[in-house]
């Protein structure tokens, strides 16, 4: 009796390790279909074996600022993430009524540094609806004149696909080269944040910022809140740092 009891035992701890074996090669499967085959960059990515970056987009869930513009100061210790839609009320209203005061207490101080990510799914990449327009028109731009952060204020102030034709003559760009900037463009840096969005369940027109340490250990934030909450969490990250 005995030795059929440790049969028992040995046939359900195998069928437990084989029910086990089979999810972990059916979510494998699920991840290569999903990640690998519809994603071009953590296809990349995943290629290439970049195990730190797949710790960061997967586990982690830090939005990637490497090789990013900012907006601020290059060593400044603390770093805020946006994720805001081009033309909504709210991103309108952030900037007019809260980034000024920020910008004038914490960027221009060097205490902070300001890094607003592409605000698009892959749906709009593929679809080339107007939010890639934004968001292509803003690399290029960023690319051939360099002046990322002034295009950029300026085109959520006009908040009009049709006035991006008056912004890119403001900003001397040649029409030609940004046509070819656009076609040959692989645009990586969209498809990561088109990426993060979907996999940091960002939806809607809900925004999202992030405060923390040079773009790790963030708070979230959600929404536009009152001024005071992002000085909450600026004052927070101040503390570690002993300021």
């Amino acid at each position: 009796m005995e030795g059929k009891g440790r049969r028992k035992e040995k046939w359900i701890l195998f069928c437990l390790v084989g029910t086990i074996i089979v999810f972990l090669v059916s979510v494998g499967i699920g991840f290569y279909e999903k990640e690998y085959l519809g994603r071009p960059l953590i296809k990349e990515r995943l290629s290439a074996r970049d195990m730190g970056d797949i710790y960061r987009f997967y586990v982690s869930a830090t939005p990637g600022i490497d090789n990013r513009p900012f907006f601020g100061d290059k060593e400044a210790e603390i770093s805020m993430i946006a994720y805001l839609d081009y033309h909504s009320e709210s991103t309108r209203y952030f900037f007019k009524e809260v980034f000024p005061v920020l910008r004038k207490d914490y960027i221009d101080s060097g205490m902070m540094n300001y890094y607003q990510k592409y605000y698009l799914t892959a749906q709009d990449l593929l679809e080339k609806s107007d939010n890639f327009i934004y968001s292509a028109t803003l690399h290029c731009v960023g690319k051939l004149n360099g002046d990322f952060y002034s295009f950029f204020f300026d085109m959520v102030e006009t908040g009009s696909v049709q006035e991006l034709n008056q912004l890119i003559e403001k900003y001397n760009i040649s029409e030609q080269d940004l046509i070819e900037c656009i076609h040959e463009a692989d645009f990586d840096d969209l498809w990561e944040d088109a990426s993060e969005i979907e996999n940091y369940g960002i939806v809607g027109m809900t925004p999202r910022f992030y405060i923390g340490f040079k773009g790790t250990d963030n708070t979230i934030i959600e929404g536009i809140p009152r001024y005071q909450r992002f000085v909450d969490a600026i004052r927070e990250l101040q503390m570690i740092l002993g300021e």
